[in-house]
């Protein structure tokens, strides 16, 4: 376990972290951005969501590791174990327990960064319907400016009719 729980942190930890970090205190990191939909582009299943099944498996089964572990303290400790049994009792708890909330907490993370990317996804898409709308209004004035132009320049009926006599 030793060798999968270090893998576990020093890769599905540090990702969601820094990113959810660099989109919450800047926001304008389009690297980030750019990376989670790359890592996501020609594949039936994103990246995100393969982590985040990851981070569930793990939660798991350190939740129930850590049961376990309180199982076992709760039926073997007894007065009158010596003090090295307890001791190593109680640090295999802690441990299940500190594994239970690095990966509760890398859980939540992985769901703040799907959180965090579908409002910019949703931001990217109000952006460029803003835009848009703006090069039609844009369109809409250069073409009433025409129109009033027009006419301007077209001689009214009255005009011709007595230009004709």
């Amino acid at each position: 376990m030793g060798l999968a729980w270090e893998i576990y942190l020093y890769t599905l930890l540090p990702l969601p972290l820094v990113s959810v970090t660099l989109l919450a205190t800047c926001g304008q990191w389009n690297f980030v951005r750019r990376a989670c939909s790359l890592a996501n582009k020609g594949s039936p299943v994103s990246l995100q969501t393969i982590c985040t099944f990851i981070s569930i498996a793990v939660f798991l089964a350190c939740a129930r590791s850590s049961l376990n572990s309180h199982v076992t303290y709760t039926n073997t400790v007894t007065p009158y174990m010596s003090p090295d049994q307890k001791i190593q009792i109680l640090a295999t708890k802690w441990r299940s327990e500190r594994n239970f909330w690095i990966s509760a907490f890398t859980l939540a993370l992985w769901f703040v960064l799907r959180g965090f990317m579908k409002i910019q996804e949703k931001n990217a898409d109000l952006r460029y319907q803003v835009k848009s709308y703006v090069s039609m209004s844009n369109d809409m004035k250069l073409l009433q400016e025409e129109n009033a132009k027009l006419k301007e320049e077209r001689p009214k009926p009255d005009d011709e009719s007595k230009k004709d006599a």
